[in-house]
């Protein structure tokens, strides 16, 4: 699966601001099924990290909290095996991201 490209277009998820991002509930569970896209995910975010860094590129991320998939335009600070790291130190649990849209 190409991660510039969700199930759904990224237009029909709701969008958030990112300072709501702290106020989230995040189960622990893994949204992707396929180890391939898991490992597509890691890469896609890796690249996103090092545009943000380089070229403070924002990135919309779509991703699952416990009760809806939403989306998120922003900068990533960082990337850790379990984290994607944003401005202020807000995370989200990289297991809870469906895609990486970069170029949006």
């Amino acid at each position: 699966m190409n991660l510039n490209q969700a199930r759904t277009p990224v237009a029909n998820i709701p969008r958030i601001e990112k300072e709501t991002i702290s106020n989230l509930q995040f189960p622990s569970s893994e949204v992707l099924s396929d180890k391939q896209t898991i490992k597509d995910r890691m890469y896609a975010l890796h690249r996103a990290t090092s545009l943000g860094n380089i070229h403070q590129q924002k990135v919309t991320l779509v991703f699952e909290d416990n009760q809806e998939i939403k989306s998120v335009r922003t900068t990533i600070w960082a990337i850790t095996d379990r984290k994607a790291v944003l401005k202020a130190g807000r995370t989200i649990p990289v297991q809870r991201i469906h895609a990486v849209h970069i170029g949006d």
